[in-house]
C-alpha cells in the first residue's frame, strides 16, 4: 500500500495541544461580542426609540394663543357640534308633553 500523507499520520489534537489565546485575540473576541450585543439591542429597541422621539415634537412656528385670540396662533379654541341621531325624539317631542 501507499504510505499515508504526512498530515494523515499525526495523532488527533487533544484540548491541551492548542496554545492559549493571546491578549489581542481575547480583546478582539470581547469587542466583537460587545458590538453584536449593541447592534442587536438597538435593533430591538428601534421601534420604541422612534415612538419616544415622535412624542417630543419641535415647538410650533407660531406663538401660543392669548386670551380671546383665535387666529394666527397655536392652541386656539375648538368648537364641537353634537347633533342628535336621526329619528331620536328631541325635547319638543311627545316625551316632554305634560300628562
Amino acid at each position: 500500500m501507499f504510505p499515508l500523507p504526512r498530515w494523515r499520520r499525526r495523532r488527533p489534537r487533544q484540548s491541551g495541544d492548542y496554545p492559549p489565546a493571546s491578549l489581542l485575540q481575547r480583546l478582539t473576541v470581547l469587542a466583537a461580542a460587545v458590538l453584536v450585543t449593541v447592534v442587536v439591542g438597538l435593533a430591538l429597541l428601534a421601534p420604541q426609540l422612534h415612538a419616544l422621539r415622535a412624542r417630543h415634537a419641535p415647538p410650533p412656528d407660531r406663538p401660543l394663543c392669548g386670551p380671546g385670540q383665535q387666529t394666527d396662533c397655536v392652541g386656539g379654541t375648538m368648537t364641537v357640534i353634537i347633533t342628535p341621531a336621526p329619528g331620536a325624539a328631541g325635547p319638543s317631542g311627545a316625551a316632554s308633553a305634560p300628562r
